[in-house]
């Protein structure tokens, strides 16, 4: 199931986070490369170049989170219902990620009743795509539900979450293809993942509330 692969990622990269021997912990300085000769040079020394960035490193990133994701990873030294806690924040900027192509692929539907005459074909993908990712929030969402730590104070957000999707669902399987009905169906469709972008946002935080 492809739901669970964002939860399986971010349990290797906690793993990893916490064990990895002889890691620099977050905020530690990192060792500066010994000089080495240069024979370009006249044998003088120069510091070693720094190591190139890993592919789709991002610049300034903070040791210990996911860029993107605005969430710190778990560490060794948190609780277990902290590091717990960590990884729903982390699961949950994933379905942000997911909300965020929702508004995309809803703007991709969007642009195919704006064609005239409809091409019949590139509105059904379209929609297709649409319902595909909407899909795949709710699968993620409930996986979430199921990581929840007990007490913990996002799941109230997260059921809000959940049925906020099932809205989006319907509004999502209702479209037909004809312009003057689809159109107030679409605008109010990006209404709805703004909103839930920013409850999810909130459901980080209080997924947080507690853990340093």
């Amino acid at each position: 199931m492809k739901v669970f692969a964002p939860l399986v990622c971010l349990f290797a990269i906690a793993a990893a986070n916490m064990t990895t021997p002889g890691a620099p912990a977050p905020g530690e300085a990192v060792a500066v490369p010994p000089a080495v000769a240069n024979p370009a040079t006249g044998n003088r020394t120069e510091a070693a170049p720094p190591a190139a960035a890993a592919p789709g490193a991002v610049p300034g990133a903070v040791p210990g989170a996911v860029p993107g994701q605005g969430a710190p990873l778990p560490s060794a030294a948190d609780t277990p219902q902290c590091a717990r806690a960590k990884i729903l924040a982390q699961s949950i900027g994933v379905n942000i990620l997911i909300q965020m192509q929702e508004q995309a692929r809803t703007t991709q539907v969007m642009m195919t009743l704006m064609t005239n005459p409809v091409n019949p074909q590139q509105f059904e993908a379209a929609k297709a795509n649409l319902l595909s990712v909407v899909n795949d929030g709710i699968g993620l969402r409930e996986a979430n539900q199921l990581i929840t730590p007990p007490g913990n104070q996002a799941t109230e957000g997260i059921a809000v979450v959940a049925n906020a999707q099932l809205t989006e669902l319907r509004k999502s399987s209702s479209l037909t293809g004809n312009p003057a009905t689809d159109m107030p169906v679409l605008q109010s469709l990006q209404q709805d993942f703004a909103g839930g972008i920013m409850q999810n946002q909130k459901n980080q935080q209080a997924a947080l509330a507690g853990c340093p």
